[in-house]
């Protein structure tokens, strides 16, 4: 008796356990499918202030890939 219910809790937290893992994948299936989504909406987006937007991401990226060249110039480690 006590052995079937040890053996039922242990069905139990597997099922539990794979029924999580099915939520877990589909939730990141349908994140991905969303930022996908979302992403192609902003770049069909050719507004002046969405230019703007995008050419100061540009150079905030440039300006940090400089300064970390700097940096690792300064401390003499490579990137």
């Amino acid at each position: 008796m006590i052995e079937r219910n040890i053996q039922d809790l242990y069905n139990a937290a597997l099922g539990f356990l794979k029924t999580s893992e099915e939520g877990v994948k589909n939730a990141i299936a349908n994140m991905e499918r969303v930022f996908e989504e979302f992403k192609a909406k902003g770049s069909s987006d050719k507004s002046e202030q969405v230019i703007r937007g995008r050419e100061l991401i540009r150079d905030l990226s440039l300006k940090l890939e400089e300064a970390r060249d700097y940096v690792a110039k300064l401390g003499g480690t490579q990137k």
